[in-house]
């Protein structure tokens, strides 16, 4: 018993020693002035300890160390992958804040900024902006924040989905048409559907728009919603003229004189 006691103590000192080693490589290969081959070695061993050694209770501390440390060495698919088995391995706000650190790594691979970039952004990367956009669709299934739909409706049509991105801003105007993500989603929207000529969806934006008392904003322009539904009105009243649609042409051309 002795011997069986003894042994046991050398093992926890091991142990101990093992787990002071690991917590010293993280807080060094998270310095600004790490290498990359030394955060290699230490992503190697602490993935050898996370897989053998570590306690069950310090795997999920352990393991978001390790997404970091990929992230930080320009990692970002390995980070990737980290954090979102973790975020599927959890829920609530720990799953909300794996996902965020998923996207940071992810914006880097598709190559898209922080801020959403209304004003446009060269089309590259499609397999990653694909990606970066359903975790933007989950993350906003979580917060109903603008922002969050803004990346994700213009990360869409980077990719050439602007029919799903309008019907998912168009869905969100009819619950919460504010702030200026609300203004621009619009905007963008309202000159597309002139441009196109598509004048239903140009009437119902502007019915949207005119109701909530909301500016829409294109570029630096803000768009005239009253005279944008009029020409919607005035050319679908046309249209429907011109196919002998007679009962939807009188029903748009009154309204458009009235």
């Amino acid at each position: 018993k002795g011997q069986e006691a003894a042994a046991t103590a050398s093992l926890a000192r091991i142990q101990q020693r093992y787990k002071s080693l690991v917590t010293g490589l993280i807080l060094a290969s998270k310095k600004s002035d790490a290498t990359k081959p030394f955060r290699l070695q230490t992503i190697a061993i602490l993935n050898t300890y996370i897989a053998n050694r570590a306690a069950p209770a310090d795997k999920v501390p352990l393991r978001t160390e390790l997404g970091r440390i990929y992230a930080l060495n320009k990692q970002y698919a390995e980070a990737v992958k980290t954090f979102m088995s973790l975020k599927k391995e959890s829920t609530g706000a720990k799953a909300q804040e794996f996902l965020i650190a998923a996207i940071d790594s992810q914006r880097f691979l598709a190559e898209w900024p922080v801020a959403a970039p209304w004003s446009g952004i060269p089309k590259k990367n499609a397999t990653a902006r694909t990606t970066l956009a359903e975790m933007y669709e989950e993350r906003f299934a979580a917060t109903s924040n603008w922002e969050d739909l803004a990346h994700h409706g213009l990360l869409l049509i980077n990719v050439n989905s602007s029919v799903k991105a309008f019907q998912v801003w168009t869905k969100n105007l009819e619950k919460n048409p504010q702030g200026p993500h609300a203004q621009l989603a619009a905007g963008m929207m309202m000159a597309a559907y002139q441009s196109t000529r598509n004048w239903q969806k140009l009437e119902d934006v502007s019915r949207l728009v005119i109701k909530a008392k909301l500016s829409p904003i294109f570029g630096k322009r803000t768009l005239d919603a009253v005279a944008l539904l009029g020409d919607a009105l005035f050319e679908g009243g046309r249209e429907h003229f011109a196919a002998k649609r007679f009962g939807f042409a009188s029903e748009k051309l009154a309204e458009f004189v009235k």
